[in-house]
């Protein structure tokens, strides 16, 4: 069985679920002149950059893309003395992010479908994503 993360792995994912928004927002209106974003999270950018360069191998079009992206997010991590290797390694934070949220507290399908049908007002906002998500119709 595998465990969950060490209590600095959870700190450093805590600072994503923290940081994130505020980062993004940033990235965001660095990129405002461009083709890029904007992005939701600081992931898609990432994993934009990531499909963009798996296309390059075939695609010029996908190819010049990949190396502006890149400039781009290497210039923006350049601004806190970082490189693009920050970007780079995104993908395993949110690879503990998975991990994290895997041992977070214990799903309760049957609390949240009860919680569902009595109307609670807590889930009113996300009532119709909540059915989806549990492909649980009304």
């Amino acid at each position: 069985m595998e465990r969950g993360l060490s209590k600095v792995l959870l700190c450093a994912v805590d600072a994503l679920y923290k940081l994130d928004g505020t980062l993004v927002k940033e990235l965001n209106t660095y990129l405002d002149n461009s083709e890029f974003g904007p992005y939701e999270h600081v992931s898609g950018a990432v994993y934009e950059l990531l499909n963009l360069q798996k296309k390059a191998r075939n695609r010029p079009k996908a190819a010049s893309a990949f190396a502006q992206l890149e400039g781009l997010l290497g210039n923006f991590a350049a601004q806190y003395g970082l490189t693009l290797a920050a970007f780079l390694e995104w993908p395993l934070l949110m690879e503990m992010k998975g991990r994290r949220d895997q041992f977070s507290h214990p799903f309760d399908r049957a609390f949240l479908v009860r919680e569902l049908e009595a109307q609670n007002p807590d889930l009113v906002l996300v009532e119709n994503a909540l059915r989806l998500l549990l492909r649980e119709a009304s």
